[in-house]
Protein backbone atom coordinates (compact mmCIF):
# COMPACT_ATOMS: atom_id res chain seq x y z
CA UNK A 1 0.00 0.00 0.00
CA UNK A 2 1.52 3.38 -1.31
CA UNK A 3 0.01 6.52 0.68
CA UNK A 4 0.48 9.89 1.25
CA UNK A 5 1.89 11.36 3.82
CA UNK A 6 -0.06 13.75 6.04
CA UNK A 7 -3.25 13.09 4.10
CA UNK A 8 -6.07 14.88 5.97
CA UNK A 9 -9.02 15.49 3.56
CA UNK A 10 -9.64 15.27 0.09
CA UNK A 11 -11.00 17.78 -2.73
CA UNK A 12 -13.33 17.13 -5.36
CA UNK A 13 -11.52 13.79 -5.78
CA UNK A 14 -7.70 15.42 -5.10
CA UNK A 15 -6.23 14.38 -1.89
CA UNK A 16 -4.87 17.32 0.03
CA UNK A 17 -2.57 18.02 3.45
CA UNK A 18 -2.63 20.70 5.60
CA UNK A 19 0.39 22.16 6.85
CA UNK A 20 1.75 24.47 9.33
CA UNK A 21 3.61 26.97 7.05
CA UNK A 22 3.99 30.45 9.18
CA UNK A 23 3.81 31.28 12.63
CA UNK A 24 3.26 34.95 13.56
CA UNK A 25 4.60 35.92 16.96
CA UNK A 26 2.32 37.83 19.26
CA UNK A 27 2.41 41.47 18.88
CA UNK A 28 0.95 44.28 20.44
CA UNK A 29 -2.18 44.07 21.58
CA UNK A 30 -2.45 40.54 20.90
CA UNK A 31 -2.02 37.91 23.51
CA UNK A 32 -1.63 34.53 21.50
CA UNK A 33 0.49 33.90 18.00
CA UNK A 34 -1.39 33.76 14.71
CA UNK A 35 -0.74 30.43 13.04
CA UNK A 36 -1.10 30.21 9.29
CA UNK A 37 -2.75 27.23 7.98
CA UNK A 38 -2.22 26.29 4.31
CA UNK A 39 -3.76 23.60 2.01
CA UNK A 40 -1.53 21.74 -0.48
CA UNK A 41 -2.21 19.00 -3.31
CA UNK A 42 -0.95 15.96 -2.34
CA UNK A 43 1.31 15.12 -5.16
CA UNK A 44 2.37 10.98 -4.28
CA UNK A 45 0.94 8.16 -5.88
CA UNK A 46 -2.02 6.32 -3.46
CA UNK A 47 -2.10 2.39 -3.82
CA UNK A 48 -4.07 0.71 -1.64
CA UNK A 49 -4.06 -3.22 -1.45
CA UNK A 50 -7.21 -5.23 0.61
CA UNK A 51 -5.52 -8.66 0.35
CA UNK A 52 -3.12 -10.37 1.91
CA UNK A 53 -1.88 -11.57 -1.69
CA UNK A 54 -2.20 -7.92 -3.51
CA UNK A 55 0.15 -6.87 -0.58
CA UNK A 56 2.80 -9.67 -1.27
CA UNK A 57 2.41 -9.26 -5.46
CA UNK A 58 3.08 -5.52 -4.48
CA UNK A 59 6.05 -6.19 -2.35
CA UNK A 60 7.67 -8.42 -4.77
CA UNK A 61 7.21 -6.44 -7.54
CA UNK A 62 8.70 -3.57 -5.92
CA UNK A 63 11.40 -6.34 -4.31
CA UNK A 64 13.42 -6.40 -7.81
CA UNK A 65 16.65 -4.86 -7.68
CA UNK A 66 16.41 -4.32 -11.26
CA UNK A 67 13.44 -2.22 -10.87
CA UNK A 68 14.18 -0.62 -8.33
CA UNK A 69 17.82 0.51 -9.48
CA UNK A 70 15.58 2.01 -13.37
CA UNK A 71 13.03 3.98 -10.30
CA UNK A 72 16.21 5.26 -8.96
CA UNK A 73 17.60 6.32 -12.25
CA UNK A 74 14.34 8.36 -13.11
CA UNK A 75 13.56 9.42 -10.09
CA UNK A 76 15.00 12.93 -10.77
CA UNK A 77 15.55 13.36 -14.39
CA UNK A 78 13.23 11.31 -17.09
CA UNK A 79 15.09 9.08 -19.52
CA UNK A 80 14.49 7.14 -22.54
CA UNK A 81 15.50 2.88 -22.55
CA UNK A 82 18.47 3.56 -24.65
CA UNK A 83 19.62 6.00 -21.57
CA UNK A 84 19.00 3.81 -18.70
CA UNK A 85 19.62 0.63 -20.08
CA UNK A 86 23.66 2.23 -21.13
CA UNK A 87 23.34 3.54 -17.92
CA UNK A 88 22.66 0.77 -15.25
CA UNK A 89 23.95 -2.29 -17.74
CA UNK A 90 20.92 -3.43 -18.26
CA UNK A 91 19.66 -4.99 -21.61
CA UNK A 92 17.16 -2.85 -23.46
CA UNK A 93 14.91 -5.47 -23.85
CA UNK A 94 14.35 -6.25 -20.18
CA UNK A 95 14.38 -2.04 -19.43
CA UNK A 96 11.37 -1.50 -22.39
CA UNK A 97 9.79 -4.52 -20.29
CA UNK A 98 10.14 -2.97 -16.74
CA UNK A 99 9.37 0.61 -17.49
CA UNK A 100 6.16 -1.01 -19.14
CA UNK A 101 5.38 -3.14 -15.80
CA UNK A 102 5.97 0.21 -13.70
CA UNK A 103 3.80 2.40 -15.89
CA UNK A 104 1.04 -0.11 -15.86
CA UNK A 105 1.47 -0.54 -11.74
CA UNK A 106 1.29 3.67 -12.03
CA UNK A 107 4.61 4.22 -10.79
CA UNK A 108 6.56 5.56 -13.75
CA UNK A 109 4.90 8.08 -16.53
CA UNK A 110 5.90 7.67 -20.28
CA UNK A 111 5.77 10.74 -22.72
CA UNK A 112 6.41 10.14 -26.90
CA UNK A 113 8.13 13.13 -27.86
CA UNK A 114 9.55 13.38 -31.67
CA UNK A 115 13.25 14.08 -31.65
CA UNK A 116 15.90 15.32 -34.55
CA UNK A 117 18.10 12.25 -33.84
CA UNK A 118 17.65 8.67 -34.67
CA UNK A 119 15.35 7.05 -33.04
CA UNK A 120 12.72 9.81 -34.47
CA UNK A 121 10.16 8.79 -31.73
CA UNK A 122 11.44 8.34 -27.89
CA UNK A 123 9.46 7.94 -25.25
CA UNK A 124 10.64 9.32 -22.22
CA UNK A 125 9.72 7.63 -18.30
CA UNK A 126 9.71 9.93 -15.34
CA UNK A 127 8.96 7.94 -11.96
CA UNK A 128 5.88 9.13 -10.18
CA UNK A 129 6.57 10.26 -6.64
CA UNK A 130 5.17 7.36 -4.03
CA UNK A 131 5.81 6.55 -0.53
CA UNK A 132 5.42 3.10 0.65
CA UNK A 133 3.94 2.04 4.36
CA UNK A 134 3.40 -1.30 5.26
CA UNK A 135 3.05 -1.76 9.26
CA UNK A 136 1.67 -4.07 10.93
CA UNK A 137 -1.62 -2.79 11.67
CA UNK A 138 -1.92 -2.32 7.68
CA UNK A 139 -1.08 -6.27 7.46
CA UNK A 140 -4.17 -6.82 10.34
CA UNK A 141 -6.59 -5.16 8.24
CA UNK A 142 -6.01 -7.38 5.06
CA UNK A 143 -8.16 -9.95 4.03
CA UNK A 144 -7.08 -13.29 3.76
Amino acid sequence: MILCDRLTKVYNGIPAVDDLCLEIPAGEGMNQNIYIMQKYICTCKMITTSTIPELSKLLAFLGNEQRLRILKSIADEEKYAREISEELSISRTLVNIYLKQLERMGLVTGTSRVTDDPPLMRRYYRAVPFELVVSLDAIKKTEE
